[in-house]
């Protein structure tokens, strides 16, 4: 549930925690989370908030479990057995092709190893591609002796192109094709079942991470292909490291969990139960964030965090003196529910202030000025004119607001080489 509450008065909301965006019930529904009401939490697209009940759940499982450990370990296969049945359904997933693992980048790294992939041959992401996704490809592609091909998609391509490039692009040497449902760099749909069909045809396994599909797309492990990730502690507010990891029946046999424990031996997916000491509880809990959402609608939490969406388009747009961007409608795959599911985008030339600071500071400036916690990204190749405390001149570009994964939690570079930024694994 994404939090308007301390938003300007007469806009989405106000002192008193109003919102006009959801409903006369807002504060009664704003109570059911313990986010700093003083911060607007914007950025479920890196961190969802977990609801206070299913915390005191998590809680209390902790409690069992060191009130008597040898007991509580020896019961809790069975128990991640139960939760993942429940959970599948959630994502739209067969039970007997679905697992959990703690988070996207951990089901796409069991799904590339379990890939046969020949020497010479090539792993093809598009330019949207996750960090760490695309990290991980060139891992398992260097182990091989393959290699990792971009495929450049424009940011409006509407999905009958997006598949033609598809189609274009894959050859007698792609040994697999990995690519977002809803990207993290650019909070765009990709027509990943049209792309499975593509893939199926000619024979090579798709591999869709949807780390932000599960609670913003109604059943979205049901997309035809290979393998699907899904995160669930982002839109669907279950506790951190909680993420779905749906693999079709051919390739069961031989993929394996992330870490060699006491289930390898298990068929799939039970062989995912065991990973070892840790505390699963996120697991056992993320069922009861489901069914909370469950309660609210669905439906009625996207068009909510839709409509919030666009509103924010606007008001930044406003703010920095451009126009929203163009948005053609073959853009959203068919289970967004038309456009509403993609990114908001501010793009074209920007006014003085997108110039002055770029992606960066728009998504800092947030935090310190307005107390909100937004994303912005500068889109891969699209440079602001300068950056503030004497940056080079660039040429002038645009900057793109989207969901992205990480968010402050360590120094690295950003994706167009112009400086650091924080950046979080999800």
């Amino acid at each position: 549930m994404t939090d308007t509450t301390g938003t300007r008065e007469g806009s989405t909301g106000d002192a008193l925690g109003g919102n006009p965006l959801w409903g006369d019930d807002w504060p009664r529904v704003r109570a059911l989370w313990s986010l700093d009401e003083t911060v607007l939490h914007l950025n479920h697209g890196s961190f969802g908030g977990v609801p206070a009940a299913v915390r005191e759940e998590q809680d209390r499982l902790r409690a069992e479990a060191e009130n008597n450990p040898d007991a509580w370990f020896r019961r809790l296969p069975a128990r991640i057995a139960a939760a993942r049945t429940e959970l599948a359904g959630v994502c739209g997933a067969p039970v007997e092709a679905f697992s959990l693992v703690l988070n996207a980048s951990a089901g796409t790294t069991s799904a590339l190893a379990s890939l046969p992939l020949r020497e010479g041959s090539h792993l093809l992401l598009t330019d949207h591609a996750y960090g760490a996704a695309a990290m991980a490809a060139a891992r398992f592609a260097r182990a091989r002796g393959a290699s990792v091909r971009r495929l450049e998609v424009p940011l409006d391509a509407p999905a009958e192109q997006v598949l033609r490039l598809l189609e274009e692009a894959v050859d007698e040497r792609t040994g697999a094709v990995l690519m977002d449902q809803v990207s993290s760099a650019t909070a765009r749909t990709f027509p990943v079942a049209g792309a499975a069909a593509v893939c199926r045809e000619r024979g090579v396994p798709l591999l869709v991470d949807g780390a932000h599909a599960p609670g913003m797309l109604d059943g979205p492990a049901d997309c035809g292909a290979d393998f699907w990730v899904g995160n669930l502690h982002k839109w669907a507010c279950a506790p951190r490291g909680t993420a779905g990891f749906a693999v079709s029946g051919e390739h069961r046999g031989r993929v394996r969990g992330p870490i060699a424990s006491w289930g390898e031996e298990e068929p799939y997916p039970a062989a995912f139960d065991q990973q070892g000491t840790w505390d699963a509880t996120g697991w056992l809990t993320a069922p009861l964030s489901a069914a909370l959402l469950g309660g609210l609608g669905w439906e009625r939490v996207r068009a909510h965090n839709a409509a919030l969406a666009e509103y924010g388009q606007a008001v930044v747009c406003e703010a920095l003196g451009t126009a929203p961007a163009g948005r053609r409608s073959g853009s959203v795959d068919a289970a967004g529910a038309a456009a509403a599911r993609n990114g908001r985008h501010v793009r074209g030339r920007p006014g003085p202030a997108v110039r002055a600071c770029g992606a960066g500071g728009l998504r800092d400036g947030g935090h310190h000025v307005e107390r909100a916690r937004v994303p912005a990204r500068q889109r891969p190749g699209v440079q602001p004119a300068g950056r503030v405390r004497g940056a080079r001149p660039r040429p002038a570009g645009g900057a793109v607001l989207s969901s992205r994964r990480g968010d402050g939690a360590g120094p690295d570079r950003r994706e167009d080489g112009a400086g650091p930024r924080g950046r979080a694994p999800g």
